[in-house]
Order: C-alpha cells, then structure tokens, then sequence
C-alpha cells in the first residue's frame, strides 16, 4: 500500500423487486385479494432500487400517486412497460409511495421507505 492513499470501498447498493402477476389486467380480482402486484406493500431503505417485472399478459405502468391524486406521476412514471420487460427506479427520500397502473387503475401498490436497515 502506498502512503497516502485512501482505500475506498463502495457500499453494496440493494436492490428488490415487485412482480406484476399474470392476470391483473383482466379485472378486479386481483384487487379483492390484493395480489396485483407480488408484493402489494413493500419496506425498503432508502438508496434501493425498486425494479417491476411485468408477468401478465398486458402492457402497464408503474405510476406514482392514486388514480385520484392531481401529482399523478410526479415522482416516477414508467410509461408502457411490455409483457417479459420491467421499469426499475432507485428510491432516494424517506417516504410512503403509493403507485398505480394508468391503464388498469385498480393495480394498486405502495412502497415504504425508510432509513437505516429494516427490522423484522
């Protein structure tokens, strides 16, 4: 080692991922059994990103807010996210983050994020 170097190592970054099951643009089942989105609610730290897989057989969005808020989008937007293909977003402030699909608007989920590490 030499003097006067500094040994730098970067923190792992995290990551998690939420599903969107097969079937949830066909109705409002998935809602009456809040599996729209595997899973519905998720605890995360702040710094993790967030990456939704689309399992169905439609296309969505992943759109913060709630169908009746006017800051639709506002803090993430995923714009069409196809069959096989996923929209991921690094959440970097504390906060409860309520999200939706614009196109099937009864696809409802939420992010908590909070900082330091998670306890059960």
């Amino acid at each position: 080692m030499f003097a006067g170097f500094a040994t730098f190592s970067a923190a792992a970054q995290q990551t998690t991922s939420v599903t969107i099951l097969d079937g949830s643009g066909l109705g409002l089942l998935c809602v009456a059994e809040r599996n729209c989105f595997e899973p519905p609610l998720l605890h995360i730290v702040v710094g993790t990103t967030v990456t939704w897989k689309n399992n169905d057989k439609f296309s969505h969005t992943i759109t913060s807010g709630s169908p009746y808020d006017n800051q639709v989008g506002d803090k993430f937007y995923s714009g069409l996210i196809s069959p096989g293909k996923e929209f991921s977003f690094m959440f970097t402030n504390v906060g409860i983050y309520y999200y939706f699909c614009e196109i099937h608007p009864w696809m409802r989920g939420e992010i908590d994020v909070v900082h330091g590490a998670l306890t059960s």
